[in-house]
């Protein structure tokens, strides 16, 4: 701009156009230097209600500044950084900035934005960013402020799981079951004291005259079975998107398919996650496996924050060209344990491992997201799986025939 005013001033012999030239070279090097003027500390305060949500749930992000920087910050076109899988909520509307006059004198500034949580992940919001500029508008710098928070996104669970294939249950279709002792009227081995609550119908007559207090008959539970999730995290089972655009010949992607993100494995991680929410409603202690790797132990209690564990760790799987042989759960399983496996296109020699791992088990179910060739799934079915066709609801088209991959 400046040196179009110099050549326009030039060739009309303008001296209002020289002196515009000449003032405007002037600000820019000012613009500049207000911009990289040293703004001062400034402090962000970053407050969320909760730092672990599942896929297409919504939050609300509330960010503070305040210190010698906040206004200058402030009066900018500031916003946090947010990632692509916690995108803002479009319907919903950005709170604008608003300051807060604190005790001593200071101001503190914030504003806020909802956020909707797309992708399972571990995600980092932050820092700020802030567009500095000077007053004339000639020059903007782009500043960043603050650190960053980590928010989990849990994956998003199915409608359900079949259990059908699995034995490990008590006769009123729950697993596990609570025994009491001292229901023939003989005194129980260690009863206990009374407590505020308990039934009347549970007080040990014999041992309270004994005792010379109330007391009542304990109830134990019998340990509840386990259930192994196996998620299949080989990826040579899974089809995720080439890296690069000169392989895409090979393969026909569906829309969801794109920068890295698998439909299939995503559809295999929610099968996974939701067979153990399942399981700890039916009273099983879920444990996740991941491959041959045992990720998750058993809890103590057969409650819903039983599978807790096991969605903050399906949260981060990923396929891995690493995997370890399902042979290593060997050593882990045995006649009182039941598995559900999540497998993708597993070859003839991967499903004689499954195979084998069946006769160390109670009872297995095999959740099979893609669809297996015959003689596969025969190999697993003879051994003793019950396979469940579990198809993806996201259509995924596999590679053409014929293609290397």
């Amino acid at each position: 701009m400046v040196i179009l005013l110099f050549v326009s001033a030039t060739s009309l012999g303008s001296v209002q156009l020289m002196a515009a030239g000449l003032l405007l070279a002037a600000l820019l090097p000012f613009g500049v230097l207000i911009a990289l003027w040293p703004i001062g500390s400034v402090r962000v305060e970053r407050v969320h209600p909760i730092s672990t949500l599942t896929a297409d749930d919504r939050m609300h992000i509330r960010v503070r500044l305040d210190g010698p920087g906040a206004r200058r910050v402030a009066v900018s076109d500031w916003h946090d950084l947010l990632p692509s899988a916690l995108p803002r909520d479009e319907l919903v509307p950005e709170t604008p900035t608003t300051r807060v006059v604190l005790p001593g004198g200071g101001s503190a500034y914030t504003g806020g934005t909802t956020v909707r949580a797309q992708r399972r992940g571990v995600h980092t919001l932050g820092p700020v960013e802030a567009l500095i500029g000077d007053p004339f508008g000639l020059v903007r710098v782009r500043r960043h402020f603050g650190g960053t928070d980590q928010i989990t996104v849990l994956p998003r669970p199915a409608t359900h799981v079949p259990f059908g294939g699995l034995r490990t249950q008590g006769a009123d279709g729950q697993a596990g079951r609570v025994s009491r002792r001292g229901e023939s009227g003989l005194d129980d081995p260690i009863p206990r004291a009374y407590r505020p609550g308990d039934s009347i119908r549970r007080v040990n007559w014999r041992a309270s005259a004994r005792h010379g207090e109330l007391m009542v008959r304990q109830e134990e539970s019998t340990p509840s079975p386990t259930l192994y999730v196996v998620l299949d995290t080989d990826a040579e089972h899974w089809f995720s998107p080439p890296a690069r655009a000169s392989f895409e010949p090979m393969y026909e992607w569906a829309a969801g398919a794109r920068d890295g993100y698998d439909p299939l494995f995503e559809w295999a991680v929610s099968l996974a996650a939701t067979a153990s929410i399942d399981a700890a409603a039916h009273g099983w202690r879920p444990v996740l496996c991941t491959g041959g790797t045992v990720v998750t132990t058993r809890g103590r209690e057969t409650t819903s924050a039983s599978a807790e564990p096991a969605l903050l760790a399906l949260a981060r799987a990923e396929p891995s060209a690493h995997s370890v042989s399902v042979s290593a759960l060997h050593s882990t399983l045995s006649r009182r344990h039941a598995v559900i496996a999540v497998l993708g296109r597993v070859t003839p020699a991967v499903a004689a491992e499954y195979a084998a791992l069946c006769a160390k088990i109670d009872s297995g179910t095999a959740l099979l997201v893609a669809e297996l060739p015959i003689e596969t799934r025969s190999i697993l079915e003879t051994a003793g799986w019950v396979c469940v066709d579990m198809p993806s609801p996201e259509p995924v088209r596999l590679p053409r025939e014929g293609a290397k991959r």
